[in-house]
């Protein structure tokens, strides 16, 4: 899990690079599915009706995301995100969303 949120946090930090919304704030939050599993994984808030049109359909997001992680390299985020202070799994679980406000 440490690994996931050192890269998730690579991604939040520039994914704007994708997107250029001026009115985004991105997030590494706790995911939890029907079942109780949960995961980390990126939260936006967007008010602007227009950049939140980005986010209607989930399909394209994920599409256009792994297509700019696939176009940054995998070998490349590794390599960045060790230089990241992150919190670990144990402590999103607690504050539920990261950075806090």
């Amino acid at each position: 899990m440490e690994k996931i949120i050192s890269y998730l946090e690579f991604i939040r930090l520039n994914i704007n690079d994708l997107f250029k919304h001026k009115h985004s704030k991105y997030y590494i939050i706790l995911y939890g599915d029907f079942r109780g599993n949960s995961a980390p994984a990126i939260g936006v808030i967007n008010n602007d009706a227009i950049e939140s049109k980005d986010f209607e359909d989930f399909d394209d997001l994920y599409n256009r995301v792994e297509e700019w992680v696939n176009l940054i390299g995998l070998d490349t985020i590794e390599e960045k995100s060790k230089e990241l202070n992150v919190p670990k799994w144990k402590e999103i679980l607690e504050i539920k969303q990261y950075p806090r406000e």
